[in-house]
C-alpha cells in the first residue's frame, strides 16, 4: 500500500483540505474585521503564522488515531463480539 492511500485511509487528506478551507475562511473574516476596527498589521501576520504553525499539529493528530480502528472489519466485528479470530 503506497504512503497517498495509507494518509487517504487515516483521513489526513481530508484534515488537510478542510483545515485549508476553513483556515482560508478565518482569514477573509479577519481581513475585514483588521479594516473595520484599524487593528495593527500585526495582527494579520500573526494569525496567518498561528495558521500556518497549526496545520502540521491537525495533520499529526488527524494521524494519530488508536490502531484498532484501522482494523478489517471481520476483526472489527470479533472485538465487539468478543470472538477469537483464526487467521
Amino acid at each position: 500500500m503506497s504512503v497517498f492511500e495509507q494518509l487517504k485511509r487515516r483521513n489526513v487528506i481530508r484534515v488537510a483540505a478542510l483545515y485549508v478551507v476553513v483556515s482560508w475562511l478565518i482569514l477573509q473574516v479577519a481581513d475585514v474585521m483588521v479594516d473595520a476596527f484599524e487593528l495593527p498589521n500585526w495582527g494579520m501576520r500573526l494569525l496567518i503564522s498561528i495558521l500556518l504553525l497549526g496545520f502540521p499539529l491537525a495533520l499529526a493528530f488527524s494521524n494519530s488515531r488508536p490502531k484498532e480502528s484501522y482494523a478489517s472489519p471481520r476483526y472489527q466485528k470479533a472485538l465487539t463480539d468478543d470472538i477469537r479470530v483464526e487467521n
